[in-house]
């Protein structure tokens, strides 16, 4: 008996061992687990850059870790080819990570942040080991609205739909943002921005070749580039993610200037409205006479002046850069009926020589201008002016020689301000060969504009590229489509806010685009009474405008308002504009014109708002577009808000129903004080 007890008692303490052992197992086991959990934990933690390089999954966070943006990178590499020496967990700088795949491509990615650490952005590049290999990549646009460039000529604030770039056709299609400023920078309602360096040509996909996606690909391919040209391609951008959408455009603004700083415009210029010499003439041939009876009509009907633009064709001959004699027989004589008008001269050039002009021999001796694709005689361009060439600007001996003949002119005229205009939809010769190789067309308008501005601090341009720093207009053209049988100004008040989130605050209203019938054969048409004036209120709150149609070639109620507008801007809108507190927001990368949710960027229905507008932060405006409209809803964002037509108080968020408009009338809100 005493036997079988002793076995059972050993048999008792086996089992409590192996329970024991058991127990003290599954502690280990867990203790190990959740130390190597809190091991990568720790290490993941640490990571500054998230990158996948099985899936090519690139992810950025904001400062707390949510609301990411996500990219997949390097479309182009086939799924199963993995980079060398690319760990997800990096252990050493962990700021920086480079990745190669071989004989394709090399990709480097740098993390940085903003001083006040409430931003986090990378740096992404591609550097391709051959050239069949073009860069790719592709974001996420999730369900957040999108601001910035684009193709569209509709519903560009946000963007909507979709639509494709391509820089290097060098073609001014249509009219969208990326016609007038060749930028690439989008920010979204969610503070993530994309910002590509603009001297990459690259060819844009918005929502297209990859639904819900933008994507990216380094463009080096003909019709621009020659196929002999050495260069591999490569990308560049920054990407960067916060919490608040303005604080996040700022520091994108302020990362990207350039160091002279913004030139601030002559406000004399800005002051009053500008006039075209062939405003009331369907023909681009202009003459003294023509030019003259324009000043004295100023004058006539009341009217201030900041310039009187000589447009057209003043010169016998595009490029001869001299007034044509026959046309122009006193010139000493315009110039001082313009003086006493209180107008100033603003002349109208272009990069283009005529065949026939008087300097276009020498220029063809001095190889000043671009060369065709054999790169051996001057490229030749079909323009509005008829056949000639354009001038190389990357050749400092005919950029020298270029400013020196347009200074001459500035001097002998005291010309005020230059429009230098491409006005063309091919401005470049086939495959076209420079003084200085690796251009693309975003460098040539970029160092066109400097060249111009150089001569001239006042000047307008119809097209330009990273030239924020410059003094100059950006013209701005309504262009006229129909809402069932009302015309209605399209998209003038978008593409204005788009371009200066791009970066150019001085944006000149720059009248009408011509525009036709059905029958496209038939002349051009002239706007109704009732939209002209409803262009010319809008426009009284831009920072510039001009006059491509005269009031007075409707009736005396489209010039009484006419007056009244250029009143409202210098009452209204130049103290605003011309403000020491307006002059530190423009350093700091915001615009004269900025959309609703600049007040609040939480506000979902101020962020879709695309037919008003913020003048500054004060002075809130809803235009009438469309002809024979008298009411409109408007909407108010949050604050305490003063109707300077109504007087009354309006508090927001709220919307204004049926908003009672006269034809002489534009609704403004004056900013009082956010109520708390």
């Amino acid at each position: 008996m005493k036997l079988k007890d002793r076995e059972t008692y050993k048999k008792y303490l086996l089992h409590v061992f192996v329970i024991l052992v058991f127990i003290l197992s599954i502690i280990f086991v867990s203790l190990a687990w959740y130390y190597h959990n809190e091991s990568e934990t720790a290490i993941a933690s640490s990571q500054q850059i998230f990158f996948n390089p099985r899936g090519r999954i690139l992810t950025l966070s904001d400062p707390e870790g949510y609301d990411a943006i996500h990219a997949k990178l390097g479309q182009d590499i086939p799924f199963w080819q993995l980079p060398l020496n690319c760990p997800i967990v990096e252990t050493g700088d962990q700021s920086t990570k480079e990745c190669k795949w071989k004989r394709r491509a090399v990709l480097r990615i740098n993390h940085f942040e903003s001083p006040e650490r409430d931003i986090q952005c990378y740096n992404v590049s591609w550097e391709s080991l051959n050239p069949k290999y073009v860069p790719f990549d592709c974001f996420d646009l999730g369900n957040e609205e999108w601001y910035g460039s684009s193709n569209l000529t509709t519903g560009s604030v946000p963007i909507q739909g979709q639509f494709d770039f391509n820089s290097n056709k060098y073609e001014c299609g249509n009219d969208g943002v990326l016609q007038s400023a060749v930028e690439f920078y989008w920010i979204s309602s969610n503070s993530a921005a994309i910002l590509v360096n603009s001297d990459i040509p690259v060819h844009v996909h918005w929502n297209t070749t990859r639904p819900g996606k933008m994507c990216l690909v380094s463009n080096f391919t003909v019709p621009f580039y020659d196929q002999d040209d050495k260069r591999l391609p490569h990308l560049n951008y920054t990407v960067c993610n916060g919490h608040d959408i303005i604080k996040t455009h700022t520091f994108m603004r302020k990362l990207h200037a350039n160091p002279e700083g913004l030139r601030m415009m002559d406000s004399e210029v800005l002051r009053y409205p500008h006039w075209s010499a062939v405003a009331e003439k369907k023909s681009r041939q202009i003459t003294q006479e023509d030019v003259e009876h324009v000043a004295k009509a100023i004058v006539h009907h009341g009217f201030n002046c900041s310039t009187l633009q000589i447009d057209g064709m003043w010169q016998a001959a595009i490029g001869d850069l001299v007034f044509d004699e026959k046309n122009f027989p006193n010139t000493t004589q315009m110039v001082e009926t313009l003086t006493s008008s209180n107008c100033s001269i603003s002349l109208e050039v272009n990069p283009y020589f005529h065949f026939t002009s008087d300097n276009y021999n020498f220029g063809v001796s001095k190889g000043f201008f671009v060369k065709d694709s054999g790169d051996m005689v001057p490229g030749l361009v079909d323009w509005q002016y008829g056949i000639g060439s354009i001038l190389d600007v990357s050749d400092t001996n005919a950029k020298a020689w270029f400013s020196n003949e347009v200074m001459t002119l500035s001097n002998e005229y005291n010309v005020k301000a230059f429009r230098f205009s491409y006005g063309n939809k091919d401005w470049l010769p086939h495959r076209p060969h420079f003084s200085k190789p690796k251009q693309t067309p975003n460098s040539l308008l970029k160092m066109f504009t400097n060249m111009m501005s150089t001569i001239n601090r006042n000047l307008i341009v119809d097209r330009t590229s990273h030239s924020q720093h410059s003094s100059g207009l950006l013209n701005v053209k309504a262009s006229v489509i129909m809402d069932g049988t009302r015309s209605c100004i399209n998209d003038v008040i978008s593409k204005t806010i788009s371009l200066g989130l791009l970066g150019y605050p001085h944006i000149l209203s720059d009248g009408f685009r011509s525009y036709h019938d059905e029958n496209d054969l038939l002349p051009a048409k002239v706007p109704s009474k009732d939209l002209f004036i409803r262009w010319m209120e809008l426009s009284a709150f831009f920072p510039a405008m001009s006059y491509s149609i005269a009031p007075w070639s409707y009736d005396k109620e489209t010039v009484e308002i006419a007056k009244k507008m250029s009143q409202l801007h210098e009452k209204l809108v130049m103290p605003i504009i011309t403000s020491l507190k307006m002059k530190q927001e423009l350093h700091q990368g915001l615009a004269m014109i900025r959309p609703l949710w600049s007040v609040d960027s939480q506000d979902s229905t101020a962020r879709r708002i695309q037919d008003q507008f913020l003048v500054g932060d004060k002075l809130l405006v809803a235009p009438v577009v469309c002809e024979g409209t008298i009411k409109r809803n408007i909407y108010i964002p949050k604050g305490i808000w003063n109707d300077e037509l109504r007087s009354t108080l309006v508090v927001g968020p709220k919307w204004l129903v049926g908003y009672h408009v006269a034809l002489h009338e534009i609704p403004h809100f004056m900013f009082m004080r956010v109520y708390e």
